[in-house]
């Protein structure tokens, strides 16, 4: 049996040790960060992201979030980081039995609840899809705009009619189709278009009726 010095088996045991560390990120630059692991500030090390290759994902730690540090050989300079763990600090956010969600620190959040099949992202200030060749939204109900201006750069189609050019930039725009209006006033420049009346045309009195 090999009698090993005291010394190396010091030098064992430290390196079993580095092996799997537990460690709070202590500094973010790019692509590594620092963590700090005991009393021990690490090198600039790699983290672990889902995807590296022809498909690449980002979403770097944070200082502060709790992460393993895994360490080949039990070499601390050669060592990865694995986030992550919720912490006193950075609670778990939700406690859905299968939901998914993300928050970020403006406030925005996106989550999808299986419970209820229902998707929600908020928080935002402003939504960019782009796409080549064509954007279908379908709903089995109804789609529902809550917002104070829709801007169609190009061409919309809906089910009944279609609305292209124009935009809160543009020149001109055109509707295409039956467009029936109900509840509220319809206005256009100024104009509220189902009240107002002609002056100055006879039509058996001093100003046309109201539209019928």
């Amino acid at each position: 049996m090999k009698n090993y010095h005291p010394a190396d088996l010091v030098d064992i045991l430290r390196k079993i040790e580095n092996l799997i560390r537990p460690g709070v990120v202590y500094q973010t630059n790019g692509d590594r960060v620092k963590v700090r692991t005991g009393e021990l500030i690490t090198a600039w090390l790699p983290w672990f992201t889902h995807r590296a290759g022809k498909s690449r994902t980002w979403w770097r730690p944070s200082v502060g979030e709790q992460v393993f540090i895994l360490s080949p050989n039990g070499n601390l300079a050669l060592g990865c980081v694995l986030p992550s763990i919720f912490s006193d600090a950075n609670p778990a956010p939700a406690k859905s039995e299968d939901g998914y969600l993300v928050t970020f620190p403006d406030g925005a959040s996106f989550e999808y609840e299986p419970e209820t099949s229902q998707l929600t992202i908020k928080g935002i200030k402003t939504a960019i899809i782009e796409a080549s060749d064509q954007i279908t939204a379908k709903a089995g109900s109804k789609i529902q705009l809550d917002t104070p201006l829709v801007e169609c750069s190009d061409h919309v189609t809906f089910k009944s009619f279609s609305a292209s050019g124009g935009g809160a930039k543009g020149s001109t725009g055109t509707l295409t189709g039956n467009v029936i209006h109900t509840q509220g006033q319809l206005s256009s420049n100024g104009i509220v278009l189902d009240s107002h009346t002609h002056s100055g045309v006879k039509a058996g009195g001093d100003s046309t009726g109201k539209p019928q």
